[in-house]
């Protein structure tokens, strides 16, 4: 249960984070129109998945083989950890481009991005651990505070999306640590 709440609060923040590109969406409508919008939302969407995807891609193979691999979970909890104390110690720190960008710097944007943000770790212990049912309520959770932000900063202009501008590399930091630390203890190592 401790689990799945984790997922859906990971979901939410990730869902709501205006680093996701919010900004650069809002920018294309206000500026280039709704399908430039769209496209930029598009082309984010796909770069945080390729990223976070090929974090997973170790969790993946293990589960569809069916097989639990105590030392991969020990590597995405320690990697949660070492992510979380890192973002903890250089909160500000993204690639930053200008905010006029076309649709491929924002895909570039995004890769990056989410490399640096280690969406991979956290879900990639979810689903060594609670399987694919936990995996899909965060992306449930992912993709319906996706479409609420989109819909509701480009409903409302760039000015709403500057204002609900915060940092969540603190939450997502000390969000990281304590998910780490718990899925270590659910480790047969210690």
């Amino acid at each position: 249960m401790l689990f799945l709440f984790f997922a859906i609060f990971l979901g939410a923040v990730l869902g709501v984070d205006p680093g996701k590109g919010w900004l650069y969406c809002v920018y294309q409508k206000e500026f280039r129109g709704a399908r430039a919008a769209f496209w930029s939302f598009a082309a984010n969407v796909f770069g945080i998945a390729v990223t976070t995807l090929l974090m997973l891609l170790p969790a993946l193979i293990a589960r569809s083989l069916g097989v639990m691999l105590h030392a991969l979970l020990l590597v995405y909890a320690f990697g949660s950890i070492f992510h979380g104390a890192l973002k903890l110690v250089f909160p500000n720190v993204h690639y930053r481009g200008s905010l006029k960008q076309g649709t491929r710097s924002v895909f570039v944007w995004s890769v990056v991005n989410s490399a640096w943000a280690g969406y991979g770790f956290p879900l990639g212990a979810l689903l060594l651990l609670e399987g694919y049912t936990t995996f899909v309520a965060f992306l449930f959770v992912y993709a319906v505070f996706c479409a609420f932000m989109f819909a509701l900063c480009t409903k409302f202009g760039l000015m709403l999306a500057k204002k609900i501008w915060l940092n969540y590399d603190l939450f997502l930091s000390i969000f990281y640590v304590l998910f780490g630390s718990f899925t270590l203890f659910r480790t047969p190592f210690v």
